[in-house]
């Protein structure tokens, strides 16, 4: 999970009986500090091992979870190595829709260097849809399309199926939960959940 803050789907994931392990990356010790006491019977701690195979990162590990605090792009630094693990799922939770725009190339050759053959990508994106103009353009959360994410990986050539799994109107649907974003001049604002599968 990129920048997975403090999100509840860690431990979710870590507590599912499919799930081997799960791996987390953050930039802000204060949401694994909180994480962490939220989260007690996890067992999380501080990895005392010298030999990590995440060097950039300092390492938290629980039951079935390590949590990598450090810089998301280090990573690529990190699977330059070839007896480093690489995952079966991405779940990008809001991820690629918290970093700026022109960093989103970059971001994907990252996210496409940690993946296995035949490698799962789930999305959670947000896409603005109609609205005034600075209302478009403004983020995070930045609105990233179904049709960007397509267009953004199989520049790649990664990309074997892409699939819109469902979307929802939140603004339609709960108005007075995103009158935020009404106030700020959007008409239209919606989730969009997207499954890529990879070569």
């Amino acid at each position: 999970m990129p920048l997975c803050g403090k999100t509840k789907d860690l431990t979710f994931l870590a507590n599912h009986p499919a799930v081997a392990e799960v791996v987390g990356v953050e930039g802000v010790q204060k949401a694994y500090d909180e994480f962490i006491a939220e989260n007690r019977h996890l067992n999380i701690s501080l990895s005392q091992d010298e030999n990590s195979s995440y060097p950039h990162f300092t390492k938290f590990v629980g039951n079935k979870i390590t949590l990598l605090k450090g810089d998301f792009f280090d990573l690529e630094k990190t699977f330059e190595n070839e007896s480093v693990p690489k995952f079966d799922l991405i779940w990008d939770r809001a991820s690629i829709v918290a970093i700026r725009p022109e960093l989103r190339n970059q971001y994907a050759q990252v996210i496409s260097k940690l993946l296995q053959p035949k490698a799962l990508m789930l999305f959670g994106t947000v896409d603005r849809r109609e609205g005034t103009e600075d209302a478009m353009k403004a983020g995070p959360p930045f609105s990233v399309t179904y049709e960007n994410l397509n267009t953004l990986y199989e520049s790649l050539d990664i990309v074997e199926s892409c699939k819109k799994l469902e979307e929802h109107d939140e603004i339609k649907e709960d108005p007075e939960g995103h009158a935020r974003y009404v106030e700020m001049g959007l008409t239209s604002f919606f989730e969009v959940v997207t499954l890529i599968e990879t070569k």
